[in-house]
Parts: C-alpha cells; sequence; structure tokens
C-alpha cells in the first residue's frame, strides 16, 4: 500500500483552488461551489482513467488474463445508463419538444433508432 503524500496533496488542492477561483471569477458561482465541483471533476477523470486502464488490452491489463471483476460490473452498468439515457431523450423529444419545433421530432426519432440499436446490438 503506497503512503499519503502530503505534498501531492497540496499540489493537487492548489490547482483544484486555482481553477475553482477562475471558474467563480467568471461565473455566478460560489467559490466553495466551485471548488467542490473541481474537485469532483479531477476524482472522476482518476476513476475513469483507472477504469480505462484495467480494460484487456491497455496499459495495466496488456494481455487480457487479468481483467478485474469491476469493469465487467461498470460495463453493464454503463449500457443500462446509455439505454435509459437515449430512451428518455427519445421520449422527450417525441412528446414534449416535438410539439414546439420539428427538430425536437427529428432528435426523438433519431434518440428512439439509436436505442434501438444498442438493445438489438446487447441481444447478439
Amino acid at each position: 500500500m503506497r503512503r499519503f503524500d502530503l505534498k501531492l496533496a497540496a499540489i493537487s488542492l492548489s490547482i483544484c483552488a486555482v481553477i475553482a477561483l477562475i471558474v467563480s471569477r467568471f461565473s455566478r458561482l460560489p467559490f466553495v461551489a466551485a471548488f467542490l465541483m473541481v474537485i469532483g471533476a479531477m476524482l472522476l477523470n482518476g476513476l475513469i482513467a483507472t477504469y480505462e486502464e484495467d480494460l484487456p488490452g491497455r496499459f495495466n491489463n496488456p494481455e487480457g488474463r487479468s481483467t478485474p471483476r469491476y469493469v465487467a460490473a461498470v460495463n453493464r452498468f454503463a449500457y443500462w445508463v446509455v439505454l435509459a439515457a437515449t430512451i428518455s431523450l427519445a421520449a422527450y423529444s417525441l412528446f414534449f419538444a416535438g410539439s414546439f419545433l420539428v427538430g425536437g421530432i427529428s432528435v426523438g426519432l433519431v434518440a428512439a433508432i439509436l436505442a434501438w440499436t444498442i438493445l438489438v446490438k446487447r441481444r447478439r
């Protein structure tokens, strides 16, 4: 297990503070909210990078033999999230935005076709 590096944590928090200061300066967000958002974005970026490197054929798993179990769970979760978001976009575009904008109907149809493609691909 690696030791906690205080210098690296201080540098990371300083970078987050500078980015949050810039964001809060040019938007209406309070500094604390911007700071927490930047920290969350950095943590999420680290999690995504770790996940990508654990995929078969990537840096941490070049031969694809030692894929961690969480990778399959994340893949299933991501599949259902993308499918739900696509179906939601299709339903919203067709039923709500479509009555106001002609473009809403086309976006809804494209999202519905995409959702159908995702479902058909999953069954294979």
